[in-house]
């Protein structure tokens, strides 16, 4: 893969065309962003808010040169929403979902935004949108599974569509098909009251983490996981960490 001085050099060539320049301008975006998120957690601020600039004018150059391309503002828009400007990361996902209607990535995209918005109702219809549209490696089943097993609201909660969600599986191109996490299964478990299930897939979970080389704050959070299901309760979780 291409370092940053020779996507520079690529860029400022001029030999280019439209579409492989928007690309390059992609690439040294996308290797900026990744430069933000680990001066994030270095708490390098300084650095991090210069990366995310460099990052989104990577983003903006690419839009630019060739306009017809959506991934770079999905990428825009996620980097938008990971700093918490939503509504221009839902300018982005809009721009790029009407160039390519037919994304599943897309809608799963957008809908992890309206989630972060609060606005759920926007969030299931992007959701099931997504799944329509086959989002690659059942995503968008695990994303809406989550969604439905754990929201603090009984208005959003629906433990069956859920548990149904997280067995669903998708085959896209050619892709073996895959069910959804051990852990998404076990939380649509516990909320369907199924806990010796949802502590049996959790049991999977931790076996598989130790098995390789996460995190140990990881581990530690499936731990509580499991002996939450063990006690007889299933998970919630706030709006602001929906994903986690």
């Amino acid at each position: 893969m291409l370092k940053v001085p020779e996507l520079t050099e690529c860029i400022e060539s001029g030999v280019l065309s439209d579409i492989d320049k928007a690309y390059a301008y992609l690439v040294r975006g996308d290797a900026y962003q990744l430069d933000a998120e680990l001066a994030r957690v270095k708490g390098e601020k300084e650095d991090m808010v210069s990366l995310y600039d460099m990052a989104t004018n990577d983003y903006t150059q690419a839009t630019l040169t060739y306009p017809a391309y959506p991934e770079p503002y999905r990428m825009r828009g996620i980097l938008y929403r990971d700093i918490g400007e939503f509504d221009k990361a839902l300018t982005d996902f809009d721009k790029a979902i009407t160039i390519n209607p037919n994304s599943g990535i897309l809608f799963d995209e957008r809908a992890h935004t309206f989630v972060q918005m609060a606005q759920i109702e926007f969030a299931y219809d992007d959701f099931r949108t997504a799944i329509l549209l086959g989002s690659p490696n059942s995503q968008s089943h695990c994303n809406m599974a989550w969604l439905l097993a754990t929201h603090p609201s009984t208005e959003y909660r629906n433990g069956i569509t859920a548990l149904e969600l997280a067995h669903a599986r998708v085959n896209t191109r050619g892709t073996k098909p895959k069910a959804c996490s051990k852990r998404i299964l076990a939380v649509a478990y516990a909320e369907n009251g199924e806990f010796e299930q949802a502590i049996h897939e959790s049991e999977r979970a931790i076996k598989e983490l130790e098995g390789g080389h996460h995190v140990w704050q990881m581990q530690e959070e499936y731990r509580e996981l499991l002996e939450l299901f063990r006690s007889g309760k299933p998970y919630r979780t706030e709006i602001d960490n929906i994903w986690r």
